[in-house]
């Protein structure tokens, strides 16, 4: 029984040995290619070959920042290494605020460009909703957003996107609001392609809006159509959107 025993037990390990040294073998492949600073592999949740690699660790909480509104120092703390270190991942190095910025930024560039991209080959007319507030309790700054809403033609899906969230500095003046617009049409390839714009009943937009008239054919060969309602009604529809 113990040479019995003993043969199985070489026999297992040989074949063991075998399929790792396979052409095809996953585990193989995987560390082989792997990062040269990631740590050694190990099954995944789904049974899978999971390779840990630092680079998209950091991708990866750069947007979780984003998506859930995170100050950028929320990883950048001994504590949380040493939880990792200890529990997930020996080899994780923890990731200062300055490097969470800088892959958030990079996010955000990539995720503006995809819209701006999908703009210029957008066969559809685009409508925008546009407020501008200053900020209460005791904030300095004023702020200017601009939602796009369009249907995507292929799918008939209703689309919005934030495609403009800046500081808008006083005075809130005709002349400035029409700089703004401009800026958000040629940045966004919005040019020949914007039907129409909601906003408030402030007489600063109405100067904007005949400018913009002035300056861009609308699709369809028509006019733009300018909505115009209350601030207060305004602003609960921002909040829906």
């Amino acid at each position: 029984m113990q040479a019995l025993l003993s043969f199985l037990i070489g026999r297992f390990q040989h074949d063991v040995e075998e399929s790792y040294n396979f052409p095809h073998c996953e585990a193989k492949k995987a560390q082989q290619n792997q990062n040269p600073e990631a740590g050694k592999t190990s099954m995944a949740r789904d049974e899978s070959v999971f390779k840990y690699d630092p680079d998209y660790l950091r991708e990866q909480f750069g947007g979780l920042v984003i998506q859930r509104a995170l100050p950028f120092n929320h990883f950048d703390h001994e504590q949380t290494t040493r939880v990792f270190q200890n529990t997930t991942q020996p080899r994780y190095t923890h990731v200062s605020r300055s490097t969470l910025k800088r892959d958030a930024m990079k996010l955000w560039l990539a995720a503006k460009q995809e819209i701006i991209d999908s703009f210029g080959n957008l066969n559809a007319c685009v409508n925008l909703t546009t407020d501008v507030w200053s900020v209460h309790h005791g904030v300095s700054g004023s702020y200017m957003r601009v939602i796009a809403h369009w249907i995507e033609p292929g799918t008939w899906q209703i689309m919005k996107r934030v495609i403009s969230f800046k500081e808008f500095s006083s005075p809130h003046t005709g002349g400035a609001l029409f700089k703004m617009f401009t800026k958000v049409f040629t940045n966004f390839n919005l040019a020949d392609k914007v039907m129409s714009i909601i906003l408030d009943n402030a007489s600063n937009n109405t100067f904007a809006t005949n400018k913009l008239k002035l300056k861009y054919e609308p699709p369809m060969g028509v006019g733009f159509i300018i909505v115009v309602v209350f601030h207060t009604s305004l602003t609960w529809l921002c909040k829906l959107v």
